[in-house]
């Protein structure tokens, strides 16, 4: 989890960061559902310059095949996850081939609309059956803003006080599922590969290109951008489907990804997945202007070297480190 602080942060002294998780990998107790399970729960998880909130609930979904009403499933609790378990990338680090484990808090529920919800017969054999199950392709947001902003579910909202940069440490679900970044004010998605938003981190299913012999052959290893599905089908000249540019990587496994936002203040920027759940790990806020003065100095600042977990390296050899030198962070090979 460390490593989400050295991946993020820009200023170690100027950032703000919020960990979902205690020193020790325990769930911090905020994290407790609304006793009402039919409401939602919604987590403050704000810093000084950051007002934020992540949210659960209250409706998973539906028991299909019912004859009206449909039986009600209610939940609005959090579930971890840690990352090498089942559904999970499992990222490893040469020399040690440890697997790289980051906790996460996720909600229950896909970000939607509940009232936008419909119902549609089962059809049997060509024949109506009299029973139903749930429609949910109006309850979805667009990424054109046209359905307006999720009501239910999953979502992440930050709020800052001041223009800066936000660094969200996120486990996404399934990689083939949308991820948005929407400002509240127009309700539109950013697109990726801009300067408003970068993303960097982990695909769980693209291996590192190294030639069969070098060290990180057949290792997945930290992309410093990480694209779209869209930008890695145009970059072999393929088409792109009509949603890949809002797929993490290539889309056929979970990532797990720094999602960079260059924020405005006391805008409200969201951040979700359109048809599942977005987990947390930790955030880091910059403000602008951190660190211009020192930019000199920085030159002249001692050189550190983390390994990918976060942990502090005095001697390091053959491997894949982060680097960092006053306020410059860089990933080496050494």
């Amino acid at each position: 989890m460390a490593a989400a602080s050295v991946a993020c942060a820009v200023n170690a002294q100027s950032v703000e960061t919020f960990n979902c998780y205690n020193e020790d990998g325990t769930l911090k107790e905020i994290f407790v559902a609304n006793p009402d399970a039919q409401q939602m729960t919604v987590i403050d998880i704000s810093t000084a310059s950051v007002k934020a909130e992540q949210t659960s609930g209250p409706v998973t979904g539906f028991i299909d095949g019912y004859e009206t009403p449909l039986e009600k499933n209610y939940d609005n609790g959090f579930q971890p996850q840690v990352g090498g378990t089942k559904n999970d990338p499992v990222v490893k680090q040469y020399p040690n081939e440890e697997e790289l484990k980051f906790n996460f808090i996720v909600g229950k529920g896909n970000p939607v609309n509940l009232a936008k919800m419909k119902w549609e017969e089962i059809i049997q054999e060509g024949e109506p059956s009299g029973k139903f199950r749930a429609d949910w392709s109006d309850a979805y947001y667009n990424p054109d803003g046209s359905a307006g902003m999720p009501e239910n579910g999953t979502y992440l909202k930050f709020t800052p006080s001041v223009a800066g940069e936000l660094c969200a440490f996120c486990w996404v679900n399934k990689g083939n599922r949308l991820t948005y970044v929407v400002k509240q004010s127009d309700m539109k998605a950013i697109p990726y590969g801009g300067t408003e938003v970068t993303v960097s981190g982990w695909d769980g299913g693209v291996k590192y290109e190294a030639p069969e012999g070098d060290p990180f052959f057949n290792f997945p290893m930290y992309q410093e951008k990480l694209q779209t599905k869209a930008q890695i089908a145009e970059a072999k000249g393929e088409t792109p489907g009509e949603n890949d540019a809002w797929v993490l990587g290539n889309g056929n496994q979970p990532v797990l990804a720094y999602i960079n936002v260059k924020v405005v203040a006391n805008e409200t920027y969201w951040i979700f997945q359109q048809s599942s759940q977005i987990g947390l790990n930790s955030y880091t806020f910059t403000p602008d202007g951190a660190g211009i003065a020192g930019i000199e100095a920085d030159q002249n600042a001692p050189v550190e070297y983390f390994n990918l977990q976060g942990i502090r390296v005095n001697n390091p050899e053959n491997g894949l480190y982060i680097r960092r030198q006053g306020n410059k962070v860089s990933k080496v090979i050494l």
